[in-house]
């Protein structure tokens, strides 16, 4: 459960003749993580794709590009019967017809742009009105077509002898050779841009009716062609998927002795398996006949990965991936994030209305989108996480959307009829607030510091389990900074306490949490210390730190004296719990404030305008509070808790066979 499937070292020796046999076992147990051959030499080569690889590797090429033509995508339901023969000579007959579509199609296409092209190039023309052999067929004449963004009342001081055709910012002008270089400069002034004449004949409107024509013809040519590939892909849809997933498989059977290490008769193969699967593949290899089938005593640090956790917390291994898979020696810790992840995300939104929506919206990613397993495992790590926000909200908040459920009687601002869900519905609510989220401030913070020491403790029990199996001197350090890190803690509890006080009582001192905890919490640690600046420094913290800093100096050196400040930077860094609590639950009560008066107007209007904003609204705060929340939850996690204990880089679990490794 904290540590990865225990793997084993395999290596299967056989003849040649054997070797496409091993493969459909292999293929079919899904259990063997085959370590590739990367060191031919002059003993042992790498292997050859077996004889059908290149045939079955076309077909497949084919296939794909068909699927790419009709535009088919989708996973198979089911495996496919396929006969290498049958398939081979579908996908020819299923090329031909389709491309013979596609060529048209594209042909069609082709004709389509270069008809709007001339189309676009018309329209200037068409303005003007002259017919196209007005622009040519002159000896002393120049003629300019095209656009100007200049005035041209300027032109008869240029020349007097010309001919102009204007409409919006199009022109044709005629000019006598001789004046040809003034007009150039001056047509240059006015921006004046050329336009190529078509090669047409006739009026410009006459010339676009015929291509307009064309057009249609050509979109009607177009849809047909569209239609009859529509049709072949609703036909043979089924079958690219399934020949597609069939395909693939063998083409990976056909490559695989590419990872195997070959002599000119036998072949090997290297892997890792499961060691509670190790009968079950012996078991099948030995079906095969004229195998040798032995373990090899190596060192497993680079064995591949497979998770062992149990189900709830399988959601979570999403974001262990996201970071880095552990190695193979190290503790998993994906149980513990699974625990966590959800009560410091709910601590934060901490709503019971929030939580709600946030299930329904999680069930909703979980059972709709079967076919995206990364958004299933994110649907229901945010299904856990609305449960505790729910959790929160009905019994330590006690308030849904941000109204209380009983009226407070501090000075945070309320809507007249709407101070409580006890008011609105008009019935005693039988939940009571044990922290008032706006009010009560420095018991979250406190509260914040309490998950500190849990989830950093964790981590340091982690760190030492890993290192006691190889460096004591380090797993005595990592034990020395637990010390330390409950020397901080109980010092600020103990500060957070009547204790701080000499003389101090719990009836007119400290805090609720401070009192709380060293009083059912840390009942068993001599409360004796010495007073300093008017506060009392606990001689138990004192000495755990001092012993912590003795433990961790063998291994880790004088200098890492001043990590402690790091360390108490990671402990304060849990506060950001309570600050999003506060700031999300501050934002949606002023929104509250804000608009419910809107729903107690009494006009319809309002009422309606007001319904709407609020729903904007507090959509508004819990997106943004689902995504804080569950980003920084994901930073204490990667930053403070991983920190302390997790190295990560370690290689997945690829079984020969499976497609998906869940």
């Amino acid at each position: 459960m904290l540590k990865p499937k225990e793997m084993e070292r395999i290596i299967v020796v056989g003849p040649k003749g054997r070797m496409e046999e091993s493969i459909e076992v292999l293929h079919s147990l899904e259990l063997v993580h085959i370590v590739d051959f990367h060191e031919p030499d002059d003993d042992f080569q790498l292997g050859r794709p077996t004889e059908k690889a290149a045939d079955i590797s076309r077909d497949l090429v084919k296939l794909r590009s068909i699927s790419s033509t009709l535009d088919v995508t989708g996973k198979a339901e089911g495996e496919g019967e396929f006969a290498d023969e049958n398939i081979t000579e579908k996908i020819l007959t299923l090329e031909l017809n389709i491309n013979e579509e596609d060529s048209t199609r594209k042909e069609v296409e082709e004709l389509l742009t270069d008809t709007n092209n001339k189309l676009e190039a018309l329209k200037p023309f068409a303005s003007l009105g002259l017919p196209f052999e007005s622009y040519s067929g002159y000896e002393s004449l120049v003629v300019y077509v095209g656009t100007v963004k200049g005035n041209l009342a300027e032109l008869d001081k240029v020349t007097k002898d010309y001919e102009l055709v204007t409409k919006d910012n199009n022109i044709a002008l005629f000019v006598h050779m001789k004046q040809k270089d003034e007009v150039d400069a001056f047509l240059s002034d006015a921006g004046f841009t050329p336009l190529e004449v078509p090669e047409e004949k006739g009026k410009p409107s006459g010339v676009i009716k015929n291509y307009e024509d064309r057009k249609a013809k050509l979109e009607d040519k177009h849809e047909e062609v569209k239609e009859r590939l529509s049709k072949l892909r609703e036909k043979h849809a089924r079958f690219l998927i399934e020949a597609e997933d069939f395909l693939s498989v063998e083409v990976e059977k056909a490559e695989a002795p590419l990872r195997f290490a070959t002599t000119a008769n036998s072949f090997i193969i290297d892997g890792w398996i499961p060691k509670q699967n190790a009968d079950e593949v012996r078991a099948g290899l030995e079906k095969v006949g004229d195998l040798y089938i032995e373990n090899l005593e190596v060192d497993t640090k680079d064995a591949p990965v497979l998770l062992d956790n149990p189900k709830p917390s399988k959601p979570y291994e999403l974001l262990i991936n996201l970071f880095s898979l552990p190695s193979y020696k190290e503790l998993d810790p994906t149980l513990i994030v699974s625990l966590i992840f959800p009560i410091f995300f709910g601590f934060m939104i901490g709503d019971a209305g929030y939580g709600m929506v946030m299930i329904g919206l999680g069930f909703l990613l979980w059972k709709k989108l079967p076919s995206i397993p990364a958004l299933q495992d994110l649907g229901r790590i945010l299904m856990m996480g609305g449960i505790f926000a729910l959790t929160f909200g009905l019994f330590v908040f006690g308030e849904a959307f941000a109204i209380p459920f009983h009226a407070s009687h501090s000075e945070i601002p309320t809507v007249s009829g709407a101070e409580s869900w006890s008011i609105i519905l008009g019935w005693e609510v039988p939940l009571y607030p044990v922290i008032h989220k706006l009010e009560n401030i420095v018991d979250l913070l406190l509260l914040s510091v309490v998950g500190a020491l849990v989830h950093l403790g964790i981590g340091y029990i982690f760190g030492i389990i890993n290192e006691v199996r190889h460096d004591k001197k380090h797993a005595v350090a990592k034990l020395g900074w637990l010390i330390i890190l409950f020397g901080l803690f109980l010092q600020l509890m103990f500060m957070a306490s009547y204790l701080a006080m000499p003389g101090g009582n719990p009836v007119e001192h400290g805090t609720r949490v401070g009192n709380f905890m060293v009083d059912n919490v840390l009942f068993f640690v001599p409360t004796a210390g010495m007073v300093f600046a008017g506060m009392t420094i606990s001689y138990v913290s004192l000495g755990c730190i001092i012993a912590g800093i003795l433990m961790f100096i063998p291994a880790e050196g004088p200098m890492a004296v001043m990590e402690i400040i790091g360390l108490a930077a990671n402990v304060l860094s849990y506060t950001r719990l309570a600050g999003i609590a506060v700031a999300k639950g501050a934002v949606a009560v002023a929104f509250n404030v804000m608009l419910l008066p809107l729903l107690f107007s009494g006009n319809i209007i309002m009422i309606i305008m007001g319904a709407v904003l609020i729903f904007l609204a507090h959509a508004m705060v819990l997106i943004l509070g689902a995504l804080a929340s569950g980003i920084q939850t994901l930073r204490l996690n990667y930053v403070e808790f991983f920190l302390k204990f997790y190295e990560g880089a370690g290689s997945m679990f690829k079984p020969f066979g499976r497609k998906e490794v869940n």
